[in-house]
């Protein structure tokens, strides 16, 4: 199976997100986000159930292989349509493990598991990082700007010498003025 490619490919043909407004890429790429997670969850849980029935056998049911394999193509689409290419490729590296555990080159063995495990969390954490960046581009509304000032403020302290240090740089520069 090849790597997703970075402008689509398939049945049909999808504009690359460069050839969308601004407003239109941002709209894409935070829907994405939403469903990035569900399919997070759907490829955990798939994962978890194979890792279950892997505890007893080597010889697991094929269907539960299919589901993570499943999952992991359809994030792999949806990140390559949006042009979240380290995931799509993440996830293609994942969806190759599973296509040489339904052809029977590998079992579900530990290490395999393992890799499957590693996969996912690399996956989650570029979620996390794209969720980041795509949370920098948009305006923070009046009650989000409030709840984190609040926060920042009346969060209890626990660094002491920290603490002290920013007070005096703050008068330094205060006293400076």
């Amino acid at each position: 199976m090849d790597p997703p490619a970075k402008n689509g490919t398939g049945n049909g043909e999808r504009r690359p997100l460069s050839e969308w407004n601004p407003s239109e890429a941002e709209l894409l790429r935070g829907l994405f986000l939403d469903e990035a997670d569900k399919h997070l969850r759907h490829i955990a849980e798939a994962q978890q159930a194979l890792a279950r029935a892997a505890e007893t056998t080597l010889d697991v049911d094929p269907q539960l292989v299919d589901a993570l394999f499943r999952h992991l193509h359809t994030l792999k689409g949806a990140a390559g349509s949006v042009a979240h290419d380290a995931i799509a490729r993440a996830a293609h590296e994942l969806e190759e493990l599973c296509a040489e555990m339904r052809s029977g080159k590998l079992a579900p063995t530990f290490g395999i598991l393992e890799r499957i495990d590693e996969g996912v969390s690399a996956l989650r954490a570029l979620e996390h990082t794209f969720g980041r960046v795509q949370a920098l581009w948009k305006p923070v509304a009046t009650e989000e700007a409030f709840e984190i000032v609040r926060r920042r403020l009346f969060e209890p302290i626990v660094d002491l010498k920290n603490r002290d240090a920013v007070c005096r740089a703050f008068a330094d520069a205060y006293i400076a003025e």
